[in-house]
C-alpha cells in the first residue's frame, strides 16, 4: 500500500503538468509558428470553419475549452489534498482566468451567452473537490474525471485536422501538445487509482493525504 501510495504521489503531479503544458503546447503544428495551434488557438479557429457554422462538423469551441476546464478542477481537487501544496491553488485559479477571458470580453455575443455555463460547471467543480477531500472514494471520482477528460478530449482534433491539412496544403502531423494531454491523463488516472487502492488499505485517519 505504502509502494502505492510512493507512486501516486509522483504520477499525479506529473500527470498535472503535461497537461497543462499539453493544453498550451502545439496540437496543430507547422515550420511558421504562426500557424501552430494550440487548444485556445481552436477553440477560437474551429468557429470560422463553415463546416462547423453549418452543423456538419460536431465540434466547436467548448470542445477544446473542455481540457483547459479539466485541467481546472483535477489541479484543484489534487491541490486541496494538503496544505503544503494549496499554494498550488494559484494554478487553476490562472487556469480560470484563461477560460473566462473570451465570455467576459465578448460576453454580448449570443453564441458566447449560451456557453458560459461552462464557468459555472468548473467552478463548481473546483467547489466540490474542495467539499469532498478527504472522502473514502474521492480519488475513484478524481479517477473518473480524469478518464471523462481523456475520452471527451481525444478526438475533436482528430475531426478538424483533415480541414487543416486542405487549408495548409498537407495533412499536419498531431502535435506533441495533443499527445501530453492524453499522455498526462491517463498518469493522472493510473496515479488515481493507486491512490484510491492505498487510501482504502489504510487507516481512516490517513485518507486525507495527497
Amino acid at each position: 500500500m505504502l509502494a502505492g501510495r510512493r507512486v501516486a504521489t509522483g504520477l499525479l503531479p506529473l500527470g498535472l503538468a503535461l497537461l497543462w503544458a499539453g493544453y498550451f503546447g502545439p496540437w496543430i503544428p507547422h515550420a511558421a509558428a504562426a500557424l501552430s495551434l494550440n487548444a485556445l488557438d481552436l477553440s477560437e479557429w474551429v468557429t470560422y470553419l463553415p463546416q462547423v457554422r453549418s452543423g456538419a462538423l460536431a465540434v466547436g469551441r467548448l470542445n477544446f475549452l473542455a481540457p483547459l476546464s479539466f485541467a481546472i478542477v483535477l489541479s484543484s481537487a489534487w491541490a486541496w489534498q494538503l496544505p503544503r501544496t494549496r499554494a498550488l491553488l494559484l494554478v487553476p485559479l490562472l487556469g480560470f482566468g484563461v477560460l473566462a477571458e473570451p465570455f467576459l470580453l465578448y460576453r454580448n455575443e449570443p453564441e458566447l451567452q449560451s456557453q458560459m455555463w461552462i464557468l459555472f460547471a468548473t467552478a463548481g467543480g473546483c467547489v466540490l473537490g474542495a467539499v469532498l477531500r478527504g472522502q473514502r472514494w474521492y480519488w475513484a471520482g478524481f479517477a473518473l474525471l480524469a478518464a471523462g477528460g481523456l475520452a471527451a478530449n481525444s478526438w475533436p482534433l482528430l475531426l478538424v485536422r483533415p480541414i487543416a491539412g486542405a487549408l495548409y496544403g498537407a495533412l499536419p502531423g498531431l502535435g506533441w501538445g495533443w499527445g501530453s494531454t492524453q499522455l498526462g491523463a491517463v498518469l493522472l488516472v493510473a496515479g488515481a487509482v493507486l491512490r484510491q487502492r492505498s487510501s482504502a488499505g489504510s487507516a481512516p485517519s490517513s485518507s486525507h493525504g495527497a
